[in-house]
């Protein structure tokens, strides 16, 4: 596939085979992502990190004589482009873009996070399944995020155990002439491959436990405790000691797994990075469908920009601007990986509890995002916070930081080729 770079970075520059300081120095000291070219414009490297002028040009830099690792770049380099980003979570998201279009075959293994998972049904299937997945299905319900697998295939084995549901899909394909098996001897399954239950009364089942599970936890578990305390009075210890047991295995489901789960129709997060310089806020519109980039805003205009994200948030079509699966799919892992690192994650990830009250964020965004440790009094981003506290605080300047932690590259790159 041939793409033409120009249209994927903003900006290029030629360099000379004898590459001084001075010859890089428009390269900005942030972070983004690049290409490297030779002197055809074949494309050699594409990478990303939060230091471009560092990087590049220590991969301009002769190799080490003892090292056998590197190639000598600065040999046949003659043109390097770059796109820049003013956060981390912006840089994985245009590398992502580019280097699916550039290597469309191979692209998930540049990527520096790895996928979520989530647990999938289609009610209309006959008869229908819990399963782990990682990419978006045509249709049915889904629920994530969840970091790995094992949690996803964690919460379905908990939600059999709860809800009673079939642990054997191959005979419960059966229905209505299946053996029942060792679950329905012990109580634990209605039978529905045997037919002792009609599939639509086991598709009612589904749909309790996936009320459970995105969201309704509290309403089921105090019908249990309701049912639990009404055996125990009525001296059924052992009817009363199953209620309590599955209410101490709902509480698996409190874990930092699981504290992000919902169904993804409410995937919908306002997530706030820094933008180009030091005080400007950039917003991402995430939602099931995917990742929209919005316009960055100064600081000082921040509090009128906050009504029109909720609004644009609120607004959105169901459909979205992007019908590929795959994409919204890596999207939602793109933005899981920030989810799960809690406060370590840069920049601010507001949930559908959140966004919607902007008086309760913006006094945050100067330390997340912009990293003050106070937002001035009076400023826009103090808005909603009680005057006298925000007066009685010391205010403080920017991080002298241009964009995130000068750290080493990403893995999302490509390996040099000749």
């Amino acid at each position: 596939m041939c793409v033409d770079l120009d249209s994927l970075f903003e900006n290029r520059l030629d360099v000379p085979p004898q590459l001084g300081a001075e010859a890089i120095r428009p390269i900005p000291a942030g972070g983004g992502v690049y290409a490297l070219s030779d002197e055809d414009d074949r494309l050699i490297l594409v990478a990303a990190g939060e230091g471009l002028r560092r990087i590049i040009a220590h991969r301009l830099a002769p190799p080490p004589q003892a090292s056998r690792k590197r190639a000598d770049l600065k040999a046949i380099v003659r043109r390097v482009r770059w796109r820049r980003t003013g956060s981390p979570f912006e840089t994985m998201f245009e590398f992502h873009r580019i280097a699916r279009a550039l290597y469309p075959d191979r692209y998930g293994e540049l990527l520096a996070f790895g996928p979520a998972w989530m647990v999938h049904v289609d009610l209309d299937q006959r008869p229908p399944r819990l399963a782990p997945v990682k990419y978006l299905q045509p249709r049915g319900t889904h629920l994530g995020p969840l970091p790995t697998r094992a949690s996803a295939e964690k919460l379905i084995e908990t939600l059999e155990d709860l809800f009673d549901l079939c642990r054997y899909h191959h005979i419960l394909e059966l229905a209505p002439h299946g053996q029942p098996c060792a679950y329905f001897e012990m109580g634990k399954c209605p039978g529905p491959c045997a037919g002792r239950i009609p599939l639509d009364r086991y598709r009612m089942m589904m749909i309790d436990a996936l009320a459970f599970a995105g969201g309704r936890r509290e309403a089921f578990t105090g019908l249990w405790s309701d049912q639990m305390r009404a055996m125990a009075a009525r001296q059924e210890y052992e009817q009363a000691n199953r209620f309590k047991q599955r209410i101490q295995r709902a509480g698996l489901l409190a874990g930092d797994n699981y504290r992000f789960l919902r169904p993804m129709e409410d995937f919908n997060y306002l997530v706030l990075q820094r933008g180009e310089g030091r005080t400007r806020v950039k917003p991402f519109f995430v939602r099931r469908w995917g990742i929209e980039p919005g316009l960055s805003v100064a600081g000082k205009s921040l509090g009128q920009a906050a009504g029109g994200w909720v609004e644009h948030m609120h607004s959105a079509g169901e459909a979205g601007t992007n019908t590929d699966r795959t994409v919204a799919s890596e999207h939602m892992w793109l933005t899981a990986h920030y989810l799960f690192k809690g406060d370590e994650a840069p920049g601010l990830f507001l949930g559908p509890d959140e966004w919607p009250e902007p008086q309760r964020w913006l006094p945050k965004v100067a330390e997340k995002v912009l990293r003050t440790r106070r937002p001035r009094p009076g400023s826009p981003i103090d808005a909603g916070r009680p005057p006298a506290a925000a007066a009685s605080e010391r205010t403080t300047s920017p991080s002298p930081d241009d964009g995130a932690a000068d750290t080493a590259e990403k893995n999302c790159r490509t390996n040099p080729a000749g």
